[in-house]
């Protein structure tokens, strides 16, 4: 074997024993993150699972886990989808290039932040649904966009619409999001608020507000959570995954929080 066969030979091993160590890695942390939350689960007398999900169409198997209450006269469950990406390929030219080129493959590949979902019983909203996200923009404006986002939300206000939104948010949801009014906010909750009728008759819309905006992770990216409470109960959801142990915490204890100060005294 001459000098570059032998090269050759010495790259694809030195390839394959660091894709082995990242793997090998990878898989520890892994494992060490999964017997964090186990403990956190033994700690906090809860019930942790690991979970794989199918991702739409693309057979990906989605890893995540749940955490759940086993005390009496507590009913919650947080559900955590984890970050992950998919891979494909489609007729074209380079990558990153949209002109296409004929019999030319090119490898696609999305990466989703992940989900964190907490969900319990109570409270409920008895035939309809309110909505409180993160608002862009104070004020006037701010209302301005909840208006503009209730509008494009109408036009699921049908069997189509609502059989589309409840196959992917739940038919709780699905059943009432075409439904969706604008309603201003109190001046320095920061939130976006839509509901199906007054919100302000059955929230305490400024306790939801302060609730969210204190909400920080121990680790990564703030992002503000969103709260929708309907007729299956109250859903508290961050649009990636959380999963140090700490951040799984907080956010377990924002959600029980909420189902004790996101309603009015009766």
């Amino acid at each position: 074997m001459d000098g570059e066969g032998i090269f050759g030979v010495v790259l694809v091993i030195g390839f394959v024993a660091l894709f082995a160590v990242i793997f090998f890695f990878a898989i520890r942390a892994e494992r060490r993150l999964y017997q964090r939350l186990q403990a956190l689960a033994n700690e906090r007398g809860w019930r942790f699972e690991k979970t794989r999900r199918v991702i739409g169409t693309t057979r990906h198997r989605a890893k995540g886990f749940t955490l759940a209450s086993q005390s009496a006269g507590e009913d919650w469950r947080l559900d955590v989808s984890r970050r992950f990406s998919t891979g494909g390929s489609s007729r074209g030219g380079k990558k990153g290039r949209a002109r296409q080129r004929p019999g030319k493959e090119v490898g696609q590949r999305t990466t989703t932040p992940g989900r964190a979902e907490f969900r319990a019983a109570e409270p409920v909203l008895a035939g309809g649904l309110a909505v409180f996200a993160p608002a862009g923009t104070a004020g006037a404006g701010g209302l301005a966009q909840s208006e503009a986002a209730a509008s494009m939300l109408g036009v699921f206000d049908n069997k189509i619409g609502k059989t589309v939104l409840g196959h992917f948010l739940g038919a709780d949801m699905g059943e009432h999001i075409g439904q969706l009014q604008a309603f201003p906010a109190p001046e320095g909750s920061g939130l976006t608020v839509m509901a199906t009728a007054d919100p302000s008759l059955w929230f305490d819309i400024a306790a939801i507000g302060e609730a969210l905006n204190r909400w920080q992770p121990a680790s990564g990216k703030a992002e503000r959570p969103q709260l929708a409470i309907g007729e299956a109960g109250l859903r508290l959801f961050l649009n990636r995954e959380v999963t140090d142990p700490e951040t799984v915490a907080s956010f377990i204890a924002l959600g029980q929080e909420l189902q004790q100060k996101a309603m009015l005294p009766r």
